[in-house]
């Protein structure tokens, strides 16, 4: 699945509800137990990230709708944050199980890109990045 030499059905039996649980009984199949420890540990590990980039995300978005109920210019800051949020939304609806490694990395950078949002919002006229 991580290597893209895996198909769908190999792993997922479409005549059941696609758990983490009913998934993980097919990893069997090629690995040994410990391997469904590991499918656990990696969807515990993208779904503490996902909420903390969540929690981040919404707390940037009170502190933009606030700069705007003060009349601040926040479009690069909205644009940035959109852009996050989108970002996430991709993560979440992939599930990140597929690929772990990229789904932690990817969720990363949302958080680092919520964070220029959030210095964007506490400096006024800097640019992102900076």
């Amino acid at each position: 699945m991580k290597a893209g030499q895996v198909e769908c059905v190999n792993c997922h039996d479409l005549s059941q509800k696609q758990t983490i649980k009913n998934i993980s009984t097919t990893c069997v199949v090629c690995h040994d137990e410990a391997h469904v420890k590991i499918l656990d540990k990696w969807k515990q590990k993208i779904m503490a990230s996902q909420k903390k980039t969540y929690d981040l995300l919404e707390n940037i978005g009170r502190k933009l709708d606030d700069s705007r109920k003060v009349k601040r210019d926040v479009d690069e800051a909205a644009k940035l944050l959109d852009q996050a949020r989108n970002t996430y939304e991709f993560v979440v609806k992939a599930n990140g199980v597929h690929n772990p490694d990229l789904a932690i990395m990817i969720l990363n950078q949302v958080q680092k890109d919520a964070q220029n949002v959030d210095n964007l919002l506490a400096n006024p006229g800097a640019k992102e990045g900076k």
